[in-house]
């Protein structure tokens, strides 16, 4: 009998107790040679995979290393980027916006002045007779974006004030605390056409008269503001003469801003302009430079009826010159461009100015045979000696 027949009774329980240890010896063998197989064959079989995941291992650390160095770059490039933006943002936005920070250039060792300070000067005293721009205050914020705080004179209170802006990209904003400060066209007898007034007793423009009898009954203490209008136009030297006699007189009294005829008296042209007669403020020698009598305090060894035209003029022609300011940052034009072209061919003439003093030295003022009119726009109290 076979192996195999032996084994089919083992299995199917019919084989004698011989045959089943026959079938046992066989099978304890098979197991025997199974276990050897497996020590000494199995590892042979499995050198292969082994092998192929040791190189996948590898392959695998190579790429997440090189994962990890590509990250590192990419975190170090933007490191370096935002580094750089925060670094040469300033510069980089100056380049391509506005930037009221910008100066003017100026002698080794002189004061350097920033270019929106005398922008901003010059269209206050063109239009603002009441108070003097003494400087901007620039804020960088960043991106094009800055902070303006404006130190302003009132005149007639000798006290400084601030108004407040801003500027983002190429566009300015500017308080309307500011911007509304522009001459008011009814002060004056003869400024514009349509808006004209006559001296009278009860009217906003007094005539000579009645405004005599109310300030001589005011104390001395009250110090005025007020605009005084003329029968007819003075040339420079007619002006220059008058401001002369009054502040040489005894007192303070002193003329400030100044109007002048930019437009024949039939046309109605907005605003008013005019300049400040006085010589206070900052001392701009660059800017005199560029427009030669800027800066009227460094020509008063010359005729101040010179001076004065020459100056007016200087204004309007550094309007002119910075008209990318005036008509882009500010958006809106301020002057007519004809102001220069008319003056320029007619001269400059004032139909009237704005006067500081005591009721006694505006008494005086009203005494000029072409006074005609005054407006008193404010008053302060002023104790001598405090």
């Amino acid at each position: 009998m076979t192996f195999r027949e032996v084994l089919g009774k083992y299995k199917n329980g019919s084989a004698t107790p011989e045959e089943r240890e026959q079938v046992e010896r066989e099978l304890e063998k098979y197991d025997a040679l199974t276990e050897y197989m497996m020590g000494q064959e199995l590892p042979e079989m499995e050198q292969p995979e082994t092998a192929a995941e040791g190189e996948l291992k590898k392959i695998r650390r190579n790429i997440k290393r090189r994962n990890t160095v590509l990250v590192c770059l990419a975190a170090g490039v933007a490191c370096g980027v935002i580094a750089a933006a925060c670094c040469f943002e300033p510069a980089i936005s100056k380049q391509i916006w506005y930037d009221p920070t910008e100066v003017y250039a100026a002698p080794e060792g002189d004061y350097a002045s920033q270019k929106i300070d005398s922008h901003i000067a010059v269209r206050a005293e063109l239009t603002m007779p009441e108070l003097r721009v003494s400087s901007v205050h620039v804020d960088e914020k960043g991106m094009g974006e800055y902070g303006l705080s404006i130190q302003q004179n009132d005149l007639s209170r000798g006290e400084y004030s601030y108004s407040y802006g801003d500027v983002t990209r190429d566009k300015m904003e500017l308080g309307q605390d500011f911007v509304l400060q522009v001459c008011s066209a009814n002060v004056f007898t003869r400024s514009q056409y349509g808006f004209r007034e006559e001296p009278s007793q009860t009217g906003i423009i007094r005539d000579v008269e009645s405004a005599r009898a109310v300030l001589e009954k005011l104390p001395e203490y009250i110090r005025l503001e007020a605009y005084i209008s003329l029968r007819q136009d003075w040339d420079m030297e007619e002006f220059a003469a008058f401001r002369e006699k009054l502040e040489q007189g005894q007192g303070g009294a002193w003329v400030g801003w100044t109007a002048v005829r930019t437009a024949p008296e039939g046309t109605q042209l907005f605003p008013l302009a005019g300049f400040q007669a006085d010589t206070g403020g900052y001392i701009l020698n660059e800017v005199d430079a560029l427009y030669p009598y800027y800066e009227i305090i460094l020509h008063e060894d010359e005729p101040m009826a010179k001076v004065f035209s020459e100056h007016f003029k200087s204004l309007l022609r550094y309007i002119a010159g910075n008209a990318d300011f005036y008509d882009g940052v500010m958006g809106y034009q301020i002057l007519d461009g004809e102001m220069l072209e008319y003056v320029e061919k007619n001269g400059v003439n004032t139909y009237g100015f704005v006067c500081y003093g005591t009721p006694q030295e505006i008494l005086r003022v009203l005494e000029e045979p072409d006074v005609e009119g005054i407006y008193v726009s404010d008053s302060s109290i002023s104790v001598p000696g405090l």
